[in-house]
């Protein structure tokens, strides 16, 4: 009864999109488009990839090294066909040359060069349908990074709804689950604007129960396909009523009008269909159905009393009593021997905002279930108590097995958390690699309020650990201006050959010294790059920095102006904040 979860990004530590080593640093004196040409035709390995590398910096004014580059895409190298994809939309290759090149690319055997074949095709509207077909085909790629590309590239071309959800409905429809799961997350992804293809694949037997899942992990956005999914309640597969019935709990109070359906469904004759009624009827909350959650027949099923329970208090959140049993319920479930149920009782806890004193040592003593995913209820439902959990948090620190979940729940808890700074600072300096980093973390995510650990990260900064690094770098940079002792320790990473240490030092910089003209001249290049790197996360939080630059950032400004067609309306809106602070408004 969960959403299937969306992938947590830890800040700007994360791989690259690019497999270029070169710092871009070492384009000084670039030789002329003739050599570079040369160079790519007949060079040496290292010579040919720092032609390409060469060649994208150059951009527009390289256009006729282009067909030359689509040449190199035939390199046994996949790091040269990367950097040749890369060189032929920043020299603007005209789409017939290009486009015919990239799908082909599409098939290549590296991800990384599919990837970024996919990315480039976006850049191409209006899109013939071939092209159109060929993304959607990689959907269902092995790789994420591919399949977030394919879909980045797709709504940048924006094709008409008619062209598209047949194309969505044909990938749901395929039988074998191991081509179409792949593909649930990244159609999430794509938020609002995908609906109407799903609402489209509601309609096919064969792509619904594909289509709920999707829209389950939508959610409130998916608010329109509430009509589609109260028929698909009455679908012949109980395994379709079930996730539709999901879907409507996860859309939550929008999916009011499907209230009477789900309230039959309670009487279904499939157990799983009747949790699934009863979970959205507690998601969207309406007393009308309070009378029939209470009077269902649970027949000896301890789990449909505990959700059926918990639905009826969260029908009536003012009913001090209906939240009392459920309360006493959820508290039974955390001590079954089932897994599913201790995570169900532990989420029905969280968002019953039941009372600290009862909770907190049953969820402590589940911080060590060997169910990952009811760890991470349990994490949810201590980081609700806000400051009231920070004490044991901190202790759990010092005096558990697993302090790294305890720095888990003090990230989650965030600013609230502050007075565990001390104890945050001390863990960086653990031979506990996975507690260095969740500590870094959390003291990211207190943000300024952890001032007094920029020693501490300063000095982890310059740990042989590379993640351990990158996350304190993250966290100095969370910090922002009262973090400025630690600029010399970041700014030795601005020449780094890791190109991740390179970008988030950079980030890190300009959130602690956006005045400091030769700190902000070193990494404005290396944010412009980030601005098109596959994670959100890392574009999101390079267009913020930009914009933090102000006016002195004004060549970053075409950068930005393509960042205005991201996938990610975060990214499109910190574009549209930074473009109008660089004009100085």
């Amino acid at each position: 009864m969960k959403r299937l979860g969306l992938v947590v990004l830890s800040g700007l530590a994360v791989a690259l999109f690019s497999a270029s080593s070169f710092s871009l640093a070492a384009a000084a004196a670039q030789p002329s488009v003739e050599q570079l040409t040369a160079d790519l035709r007949g060079g040496d390995a290292k010579k040919q990839l720092a032609a390409a590398h060469a060649l994208a910096d150059l951009g527009p004014g390289a256009t006729s090294a282009a067909p030359q580059l689509i040449q190199a895409l035939g390199s046994r190298s996949p790091e040269l066909r990367v950097q040749a994809i890369r060189a032929l939309v920043a020299v603007q290759t005209p789409a017939e040359s290009a486009v015919p090149a990239l799908l082909k690319a599409l098939k290549d055997e590296s991800p990384a060069v599919r990837a970024y074949a996919a990315y480039a095709l976006g850049v191409y509207p209006p899109a013939e349908e071939g092209t159109i077909k060929a993304l959607a085909g990689v959907l269902v790629d092995k790789s994420p990074d591919v399949r977030r590309a394919a879909l980045r590239a797709l709504r940048n071309l924006n094709p008409a709804p008619q062209v598209i959800r047949p194309i969505v409905v044909k990938v749901l429809e395929d039988e074998d689950p191991a081509v179409v799961q792949p593909a649930l997350h990244t159609l999430a992804e794509g938020g609002a604007e995908v609906v109407p293809a799903l609402i489209s694949a509601l309609e096919s037997p064969k792509a619904r129960y594909w289509a709920a899942v999707v829209l389950s992990e939508i959610g409130p956005d998916a608010k329109e396909a509430v009509p589609a999914l109260t028929k698909a309640l009455g679908d012949k597969e109980p395994e379709v009523r079930m996730q539709a019935a999901v879907a409507l709990g996860e859309i939550g109070p929008a999916s009011k009008p499907a209230v009477a359906a789900l309230v039959k469904a309670l009487g279904d004759k499939q157990p799983s269909v009747q949790y699934g009624a009863a979970f959205a009827l507690g998601q969207i909350g309406d007393p009308a159905a309070t009378k029939a959650l209470q009077e269902v027949d649970v027949k000896n099923d301890p789990f449909f009393d505990m959700i059926t329970t918990w639905a009826a208090a969260k029908t009536n959140p003012s009913d001090k009593q209906l939240r009392d049993e459920a309360v006493k319920e959820l508290i039974e479930g955390l001590q079954s021997k089932e897994s599913f149920m201790r995570q169900a009782a532990a989420r029905g806890l969280f968002e019953l905002h039941a009372p600290p004193e009862v909770v907190r040592p049953l969820l402590g003593k589940l911080l060590k279930d060997n169910d990952p995913e009811v760890v991470a209820e349990v994490v949810d439902a201590l980081a609700s108590l806000g400051a009231k959990a920070v004490p044991a948090a901190v202790e759990g620190l010092k005096n558990s097995d697993i302090p790294q979940i305890a720095a888990r729940v003090l990230g989650k808890i965030g600013p609230d958390a502050q007075q565990a700074v001390p104890a945050l600072a001390e863990a960086l300096s653990s031979e506990n690699a996975d507690l260095r980093q969740e500590a870094a973390f959390a003291l990211a995510r207190i943000g300024k309020n952890s001032a007094a650990a920029t020693p501490a990260l300063a000095k982890a900064v310059g740990s042989d650990d590379r993640e351990t690094s990158l996350a304190a770098m993250y966290a100095l940079g969370s910090i922002g201006p009262d973090a400025k002792q630690a600029a010399p320790e970041l700014k030795k990473h601005l020449t780094d050959e890791d190109n991740v240490a390179q970008i988030t030092a950079a980030w890190a910089l300009v959130e602690i010294q956006p005045e400091d003209k030769a700190t902000t001249d070193a990494a404005l290049p290396l944010l412009v790059k980030a601005l098109s790197h596959e994670r959100e996360f890392v574009r999101l939080h390079a267009a913020d920095a930009l914009g933090h630059l102000g006016p002195d950032a004004k060549s970053a400004a075409p950068a930005l102006q393509g960042a205005l067609k991201d996938a990610s309306p975060a990214v499109r809106a910190a574009a549209t904040s930074a473009l109008g602070k660089l004009n100085g408004e």
